[in-house]
């Protein structure tokens, strides 16, 4: 009788257009941690599934109240089953030092239009490079997203997130001199986040050198401007100030942007929403295959994590420096940035637990 119900409820809200019914057990949870502020904020972050446990779609639940969301699903199994989807939904009212847990649950698909990308008025991101001879060439974000939108030669935008609470592009392209000729060497990569009603704007910025025919390094200052105020400004951007390798003269350690490499940096525009941060199930995302099989009873200690952030802290964190990364790379063994995952990244999936066992101890 009860199964009976159930079908006929189903059956009811599709012949409404109503909203499909949930499973009637979650599929995953993660648990969502406010910053110290607390407060409203728009959520966005990853999640990887077993084969099978989300057959079209997700919905997001937070104890009996139905979140709204948007899925954006980015991988699927041969089965047609998600495996890898991006999550953004909004939280309202969240109070320092309170989880939330989000239950994620499958559901069927529902249809959303994708509308062309737009930037809210106001906005713009800029970068400018000046190089020895006092030359310079720029980026604009802006730019970049009209002549990629034109389909001009050389520039590109490539969609990532799409619908109601985010739409995010890459916009690709050279930075260019004043007469219009474009830097042979280099490349910029504008990401932004528009959140809904424009908001808020996740502003990314890359700069790398990609192509395989580069000569070399290349010495430059750089300044980042987000909503016409300057963000950031560098000289000698990859100046290398580690001790190794010792044999380095002072006169030999500005190498410049290293051939084939990569800078970034994240900034928000006008404002960032209200901080949050998620932990994962690490045993059901290692059940998927995707991570390594981790030992999930290893609690981590707020000594280890301590000793992290201050070696962190302590460590060269300009652009292109190698902050905890062993700066003379073919030494071996018992490093930290060599394995499957760096070691403070599985440090990070661990915490969870730690975090988990802190708060039932202090209830």
């Amino acid at each position: 009788m009860k199964a009976l119900r159930h079908l006929l409820l189903i059956v009811i809200l599709l012949l409404r257009g109503g909203t499909p019914v949930l499973a009637e057990s979650a599929v995953v949870s993660v648990t969502v941690e406010p910053g110290s502020a607390g407060g409203d904020t728009a959520l966005t972050f990853a999640h990887a599934f077993q084969q099978g446990d989300i057959s079209e779609s997700l919905a997001v639940r937070s104890g009996n109240q139905n979140l709204p969301a948007q899925v954006d699903v980015k991988r699927r199994y041969a089965d047609g089953s998600v495996k890898h989807a991006i999550i953004t939904t909004t939280i309202s009212g969240m109070s320092p030092g309170v989880a939330m847990q989000l239950d994620l649950y499958t559901e069927r698909a529902s249809a959303h239009q994708a509308s062309k990308f737009v930037l809210p008025e106001g906005f713009e991101a800029e970068v400018v490079l000046t190089f020895p001879d006092g030359s310079e060439r720029r980026a604009s974000a802006r730019e970049f997203l009209t002549k990629a939108q034109a389909g001009e030669q050389g520039f590109t935008i490539a969609p990532w997130l799409s619908g109601p609470f985010a739409s995010e592009v890459q916009l690709i392209g050279s930075p260019v001199g004043k007469d219009g000729d474009r830097d042979p060497d280099l490349l910029v990569v504008f990401g932004l986040r528009v959140l809904s009603g424009g908001r808020a704007v996740r502003t990314e910025v890359v700069v790398e050198s990609p192509w395989i025919d580069v000569p070399g390094n290349v010495p430059y200052d750089v300044r980042l401007a987000v909503g016409g105020e300057e963000v950031m400004a560098t000289k000698n951007v990859g100046y290398w100030r580690h001790q190794m390798p010792y044999w380095l003269k002072d006169g030999d350690r500005n190498l410049g942007h290293f051939a084939h490499g990569r800078w970034r940096k994240v900034f928000w525009w006008p404002k960032p929403p209200a901080a949050a941060y998620v932990r994962y199930d690490l045993s059901y995302l290692c059940g998927t295959g995707l991570l390594p099989p981790y030992d999930c009873d290893v609690v981590i200690s707020e000594e280890m994590i301590g000793c992290n952030i201050s070696a962190w802290a302590e460590s060269p964190r300009g652009i292109l420096e190698n902050g905890v990364i062993m700066a003379y790379f073919p030494t071996t063994g018992g490093r930290e940035d060599l394995g499957p995952c760096p070691t403070w990244t599985t440090r990070y999936w661990l915490m969870g637990k730690a975090i988990a066992l802190s708060r039932a101890a202090n209830a």
